[in-house]
C-alpha cells in the first residue's frame, strides 16, 4: 500500500517539525508549509491524504485553503490545530469540513491519538471509495448491463440461485436475455461448487 501523505501548514517551524515527525513515525510521508501559498503549491503536486492547518498562524487564509482543498479529488482529510482548544477559532465555513480539532499547545500524546484516528478515518474513506467504485462497475457485471432497480433484483436473484446449484427453468419472450442468464447462472454455479 502506498504511504499516505500529510501536509502540515503552520508558520512556526517547531509545530511543523513536531507534527510532521509524529506522522512520519506512523508511516506517513509528511511535508510542511509555512503559509497558504506554499500549501497550495504542495497540494498541486502531491496527492495529500491529510491536511493539518494551524488555524492561529494561518489566520483568515485558513478558510481559503479549506475551500481550495475541498475541490481536490480525492479530497484530503482536514484537521485544524486550534489555539483555544475549544473551537472558538473555527469559522462556520470550516466547521463542517474539518475532521477534527487538535488543541494547542501541541503535545506528543495528543498528536499520537490524532494520528491514529486519522489513519483509521483514511482507511474507512479508502474502503468507501473502493466500494463506490465496485458499485459503479456493477454495470456490465457478469455481462448483465443496466442500473435500474429491476436489473439489480435480477442480479441478486441470479446470484442467490447460483449459490444453491439447483436446476432452474428460465422463461421469457425472445430477446429478453434467457441465454445470457443461463450462462451467468452456470458460471456462478461453477464458482460456488
Amino acid at each position: 500500500m502506498e504511504r499516505p501523505v500529510a501536509l502540515v501548514v503552520a508558520r512556526d517551524p517547531a509545530v511543523r517539525s513536531l507534527v510532521s515527525d509524529e506522522y512520519e513515525d506512523r508511516g506517513f510521508l509528511a511535508f510542511g508549509a509555512e503559509n497558504v501559498a506554499d500549501a497550495r503549491d504542495t497540494l498541486g503536486t502531491q496527492a495529500v491524504s491529510l491536511l493539518l492547518i494551524d488555524l492561529e498562524s494561518v489566520g483568515t487564509s485558513a478558510d481559503e485553503l479549506i475551500v481550495y482543498a475541498q475541490r481536490l479529488r480525492p479530497q484530503p482529510l482536514m484537521v485544524g490545530l486550534d489555539p483555544a482548544g475549544d473551537g472558538r477559532g473555527v469559522t462556520e465555513a470550516m466547521r463542517g469540513h474539518l475532521f477534527d480539532l487538535a488543541p494547542k499547545p501541541i503535545e506528543r500524546d495528543r498528536i499520537d491519538r490524532l494520528c491514529r484516528r486519522s489513519l483509521a478515518q483514511l482507511d474507512t474513506l479508502s474502503e468507501l471509495r473502493r466500494l463506490q467504485s465496485d458499485l459503479q462497475s456493477r454495470e456490465g457485471y457478469l455481462g448483465l448491463v443496466g442500473r435500474s432497480d429491476s436489473m439489480e433484483r435480477v442480479r441478486s436473484r441470479i446470484e442467490s440461485l447460483g449459490w444453491r446449484g439447483d436446476g432452474v427453468w428460465i422463461v421469457g419472450e425472445p430477446g429478453t436475455g434467457k441465454e445470457l442468464t443461463a450462462r451467468v447462472l452456470h458460471a456462478l454455479s461453477l464458482i460456488h461448487i
